[in-house]
């Protein structure tokens, strides 16, 4: 799961928001899975409309995601985050 969500946000970001993600994603084999559970939960609570934030390209005429990889990381962690303390 590092190697995922650090494939989407570098290892030195210097967005505040991936380095709270970092952070979390860093700390993943010193804690269970409902500690985890509840970090990832709070960091969405907290950034839910930063991630939400939208822009509209001239080019496709369509509104996408201003932080896409970042929205990858989470969605990623979301995802596959039945099977991470097995």
């Amino acid at each position: 799961m590092q190697r995922i969500v650090t494939k989407y946000i570098t290892k030195n970001t210097r967005i505040p928001e991936n380095q709270s993600l970092k952070r979390i994603t860093d700390d993943i084999f010193r804690t269970d899975k409902a500690t985890f559970t509840h970090w990832l939960e709070s960091w969405h609570d907290s950034n839910k409309l930063w991630l939400a934030e939208k822009r509209y390209n001239e080019t496709t005429h369509k509104y996408e995601f201003i932080h896409m990889r970042t929205r990858q990381a989470y969605n990623a962690l979301k995802r596959f985050l039945p099977y991470i303390f097995t």
